[in-house]
């Protein structure tokens, strides 16, 4: 089956099985390695892709269903203003979440803050539920999100 979608703004167009996971298409067809393949049961959120703007766990997706989608990975965050907000936020709150999971927690954080700018406890855990590890408290990733929302909203005031 021949599938073609845009991915990290890129046209590409791949004949494949049309039941190959999203995730392994991404990892073993292009090399991304910023997404991982955890779970493979959409639990633990490594995966964590944007799919037509919407965050969506790649290990669930076979490929026929993003025919014609945008889809950006990890990678395709990069340089981006909101992704470097996100790390100096994880920085300056000392939040240091494993190779593992850094990635999925991102992606997470980045679609919270652009639904809920200012986002409350509850909008945190609704987000991030599916992202856990043993590798950081919530306490920690509360944090991150608070001086991420501060990072950004000192930026908001300098211009």
């Amino acid at each position: 089956m021949t599938v073609s979608f845009l991915l990290n703004g890129k046209s590409e167009s791949l004949d494949l099985p049309p039941n190959k996971r999203l995730i392994d298409v991404i990892r073993e067809d292009f090399g991304y390695s910023g997404n991982r393949a955890g779970c493979y049961a959409g639990s633990c959120g490594t995966c964590a892709v944007f799919i037509n703007g919407e965050l969506a766990y790649s290990c669930l997706v076979p490929i026929f269903a993003v025919q014609g989608a945008d889809i950006i990975t990890f990678e395709g965050m990069k340089g981006k203003q909101a992704f470097d907000d996100i790390f100096a936020g994880f920085e300056a709150a000392k939040y240091q979440p494993c190779s593992i999971c850094r990635q999925g927690k991102v992606m997470a954080v980045y679609a919270l803050l652009v639904s809920r700018p200012e986002p409350e406890k509850a909008h945190v855990d609704e987000y991030l539920s599916g992202h856990r590890c043993g590798c950081s408290s919530m306490t920690g990733l509360y944090r991150a999100i608070e001086q991420i929302v501060r990072i950004r909203r000192t930026r908001r005031h300098v211009r």
